[in-house]
């Protein structure tokens, strides 16, 4: 399809909770007062799956309804699966981003690397398209999103008029209640305190259930994405590619060993 001046920007939409979950649906009713809106999901819940994709099976796909005047397909597949089908073999053009969520949970600190939802903004950026993850700090399906959507609704006016900071991806963060507006803020640092829960099932099968708290070593701290959801603030987080570590890097550029 030759792209003219007289179409609409594009905006390709995903996540890791499924095509089935309210956050989406309420991030594709919002990007269509922006653009037209291709929406290829999972097609059932990707939680932490991360940068995951499928490589020894293949990725059925099926046509969807419910988004009103966007298209729908959803996978069998992760979201970084869907991110990479959909850029390559489902959207009639090129996206102007690949939006992915509205996530139920935040995804703030640590939480990054686990995500599902910043996988498929990770991996729009590896693609060389914008990507901006959506996370909404609260779990419940049934939450009212009104918020949540003011919100993104906020950031794609931003993105369209060319005033989002200049980086490889965004994870914006949004708190439940009243939001005050949004901020630019770090990635708090903590790790999750694992707990793994031990059961023996009726057949007699070891089991366990994987649970945890969160510790947040940066608790004191204002700048962080933690600190801005706590105190109402929306977080939009920079996110890069390139995970070296420049300190350590430059400290040692004249080390070597000989072998």
């Amino acid at each position: 399809m030759t792209h003219t001046d007289t179409e609409r920007p594009l905006l390709m939409i995903t996540n890791d909770d499924g095509v089935d979950a309210p956050g989406i649906r309420v991030l594709a009713e919002v990007a269509l007062r922006h653009a037209d809106v291709v929406v290829v999901a999972p097609d059932g819940g990707n939680s932490g799956k991360s940068h995951a994709f499928t490589v020894m099976d293949e990725l059925r796909v099926r046509r969807c309804a419910g988004f009103g005047r966007a298209t729908c397909y959803a996978v069998k597949g992760t979201p970084v699966d869907c991110a990479k089908l959909g850029f390559y073999g489902l959207m009639p053009r090129r996206p102007a981003a690949i939006l992915s969520g509205i996530n139920h949970g935040s995804n703030t600190s640590i939480s990054v690397h686990y995500s599902g939802t910043l996988g498929a903004a990770r991996e729009a950026a590896l693609m060389g398209v914008p990507g901006i993850g959506f996370s909404f700090a609260n779990c419940d399906e049934s939450a009212d999103m009104t918020e949540a959507a003011r919100v993104a609704d906020a950031v794609l006016d931003a993105f369209f008029q060319g005033r989002l900071p200049k980086s490889n991806f965004l994870s914006v963060n949004i708190p439940r209640g009243t939001v005050r507006g949004l901020r630019m803020a770090r990635m708090s640092m903590g790790r999750w305190i694992e707990k793994p829960i031990h059961y023996r099932s009726p057949m007699g099968h070891e089991m366990y259930w994987l649970d945890g708290s969160f510790e947040d070593y940066d608790k004191a701290r204002n700048d962080t994405d933690e600190a801005a959801i706590a105190q109402g603030w929306a977080s939009i987080t920079p996110f890069m590619i390139d995970v070296t570590d420049y300190d350590v890097l430059n400290e040692n550029i004249d080390f070597h060993i000989n072998l």
